[in-house]
């Protein structure tokens, strides 16, 4: 089973019968098995595919992290010429490694409205 796949049991698992799965427990679950961002996508196809909706309980801290971690994601890309990791991400931003990851789920989230 591939590190995606065991990513959606898991949160199938942690929220049996669950219509929404918040996206912290998304995040959670992809540091858990190590899951790079390119990885995350796959996640909310799946679980998405399964009927189930990712939700973000944040409000507006959510939004004001997803600001700071594009803002600096579009100006690393510049400066290193491909896409920059979470680690770099969260040093540039400040936040911590969790909140990019949120960050960049709740962007993957509203990418597909």
């Amino acid at each position: 089973m591939s590190r995606i796949a065991q990513v959606v049991a898991a949160l199938v698992a942690r929220f049996p019968g669950a219509g929404e799965i918040p996206l912290d427990a998304v995040g959670e679950e992809a540091a858990r098995f190590g899951l790079a961002n390119d990885e995350v996508e796959p996640v909310f196809e799946l679980l998405e595919a399964r009927g189930v909706n990712v939700s973000s309980p944040q409000g507006g801290r959510g939004e004001a992290n997803l600001q700071l971690v594009l803002t600096a994601a579009r100006g690393l890309r510049e400066a290193y010429g491909r896409t920059p990791t979470a680690a770099e991400l969260a040093a540039a931003t400040g936040l911590g490694a969790d909140d990019v990851r949120q960050a960049l789920a709740l962007a993957k989230v509203l990418q597909r409205r």
